[in-house]
């Protein structure tokens, strides 16, 4: 079937016309053959097939030898068909690889479903999480401006009451008080009106 001096290549090629011709398609499955063809068992049922082809092709040559010489007593050794055991244990076989094949791609999908789960819960604790971030820092925020505004209040209450004081202090007759009281009365609304210059400098 192979010239002497065909490469592994020119005989895959010869191999897919063949193919073509009697299957009326192209061979699409070159990476699944990569995979098995060093593989031991498919090496046994590769030498299985050649036993049988050689069989065979040894029983069609009888044939004609005794069809063209019928005078002679040549055997003719035909390939013996399937028993009932070895059909049934072919049988079994397969279905024993069907139900693999279906335990493999039912484990795949659940591990699939299990994995898209976990991601979609992933996500929801994610989005909790940042929810309740966004929550205590939206508190903390408002937290932080009452604490301004009240400040802000009381820094306005002082300065009143303090404005109210200074008013007194300077609407007091020192005249009528003894010279310490004058002194100590006196310095406090220069201190005043100290104060009141400055402001009105910073101003403009």
């Amino acid at each position: 079937m192979h010239p002497s001096g065909a490469t592994e290549l020119d005989k895959i090629d010869k191999a897919k016309i063949l193919y073509r011709e009697t299957q009326k398609t192209n061979f699409t499955l070159d990476h699944c053959w990569n995979l098995l063809r060093n593989q031991p068992k498919w090496q046994t049922h590769m030498e299985s097939v050649r036993r049988r082809d050689n069989v065979s092709r040894s029983g069609s040559t009888l044939n004609s030898i005794q069809l063209e010489n019928p005078m002679e007593n040549v055997p003719v050794e035909c390939e013996r068909p399937l028993g009932k055991k070895s059909e049934k244990e072919r049988e079994k076989k397969r279905k024993s690889r069907e139900r693999e094949d279906k335990e493999f791609s039912e484990a795949l999908r659940d591990m699939t479903d299990d994995r898209k789960i976990m991601l979609l819960e992933r996500k929801e604790s994610i989005m909790r999480l940042e929810n309740r971030n966004s929550k205590l820092l939206a508190i903390k925020k408002k937290k932080v401006e009452m604490e301004i505004k009240a400040q802000e209040e009381r820094s306005i209450i002082l300065a009143k009451k303090k404005r109210k004081n200074d008013m007194e202090i300077m609407k007091l007759d020192i005249g009528s008080m003894n010279s310490l009281q004058q002194e100590y009365f006196h310095n406090l609304q220069m201190e005043i009106i100290e104060e009141q210059r400055n402001k009105a400098i910073s101003r403009t």
